[in-house]
């Protein structure tokens, strides 16, 4: 597990915060932050997806992303990861 980028870890919040959202939904919480393209936060989604942190839901013509672990749960595999790492 690795750490994740900036980019990703604005769009984990955001996915934490109130899931299950689509991506115009958490683009538009996004644009108070920095504005960022809605294909910007879509390929970001999609990355998330395919590390296994999201999963993904089909909604009419849109895909609804909620988080396949808590925040805590992401925090601990991180740590623990760091952890072997050093060892």
């Amino acid at each position: 597990m690795s750490h994740l980028g900036e980019l990703e870890q604005v769009v984990m919040e955001a996915v934490w915060a109130h899931p299950p959202s689509t991506v115009r939904e958490i683009a538009d919480r996004m644009r108070g932050d920095a504005d960022r393209a809605y294909t910007t936060v879509m390929t970001t989604l999609d990355r998330l997806h395919r590390k296994g942190l999201l999963r993904r839901e089909k909604d009419g013509l849109a895909w609804r992303y909620d988080a396949a672990m808590s925040r805590a749960e992401h925090e601990r595999l991180v740590a623990d990861a760091l952890a072997s790492a050093l060892l």
